[in-house]
């Protein structure tokens, strides 16, 4: 097991991050924390009312490295990558490579950090870094989205795998998340079983195993696992630009509408 993971933020790509600043931090009233460019990519950081992070990126200087291009080009927009922090990142990829994980390479020179698979991880890129203080958060850019309603919770990212038990080796067993049984997810037709999976901090992975021959296994289309929807509890979710009314006190806004990746809401 790896010591001290913590579940950082969970990073959101599009060619034009101000698409996603409008949705998290306008629509869903995420506040701004920080924004800067490193390799490849220029990035905001965002915060939800519970603590999660959101990372919104989109290229930098694809002349000089491309892979982000490559890969909004080949996926489109959508998640791109989960962040942890551990206490020491060459030990944290030694213990992964030892459970026999695949490593890729880094992009930056000044940040410390390891890529996880996404075919080892389960449809999603995992990056470890050591430990950054954002700081409660700083005055937004010029031309920053007006929040529409208060923040919102970001309640689990759900990660729809083939196979939970390879799903638990990785972020129970390696990573150190405490895992609970999660019941009936009406939501998420042909579901077998869930484990929501959590670290010291907040936030939360919810890994959700695909029931053979079902919706969501035909959805799923033979990939290891991918990414199905952000849940949040917000204010007023049908007043969301794009959200649905899904039955249960549940409105659902589709991937097609929400660059890439389904918005899952609650009523606060």
């Amino acid at each position: 097991m790896i010591p001290g993971v913590e579940l950082d933020h969970i990073s959101l790509a599009a060619f034009d991050r101000a698409d996603l600043d409008r949705r998290y931090g306008g629509d869903l009233g995420a506040t701004y924390v920080t924004q800067g460019a490193t390799a490849g990519l220029y990035a905001t950081i965002l915060r939800c009312d519970n603590g999660v992070k959101l990372e919104t990126i989109e290229p930098h200087e694809a002349d000089v490295i491309d892979y982000l291009v490559r890969f909004l080009e080949r996926h489109g927009p959508g998640v791109h990558h989960l962040t942890f922090v551990v206490p020491d990142v060459g030990a944290a990829g030694r213990a992964a490579q030892a459970a026999g994980y695949r490593l890729v390479g880094s992009h930056t020179e000044h940040l410390v950090e390891v890529f996880l698979h996404p075919k080892d991880a389960h449809g999603v890129v995992v990056q470890f870094v050591e430990r950054r203080d954002y700081g409660p958060g700083g005055t937004p850019p010029e031309g920053w989205p007006v929040p529409s309603r208060p923040p919102a919770d970001l309640d689990h990212l759900a990660l729809v795998v083939g196979s939970l038990a390879d799903a638990r080796r990785l972020y129970v067993d390696l990573f150190g998340g405490q895992a609970d049984e999660v019941g009936a997810l009406p939501e998420l037709g042909g579901a077998a079983d869930a484990l929501d999976v959590r670290w010291t901090g907040p936030g939360c992975v919810r890994l959700v195993e695909a029931v053979a021959g079902s919706a969501l296994d035909r959805w799923l289309a033979g990939r290891p696992g991918a990414v199905h929807h952000l849940a949040f509890t917000v204010e007023d979710p049908p007043g969301v630009p794009g959200a649905r009314a899904a039955g249960d006190g549940r409105w659902e806004v589709p991937a097609e509408e929400n660059f890439g990746v389904a918005l899952h809401l609650r009523a606060r």
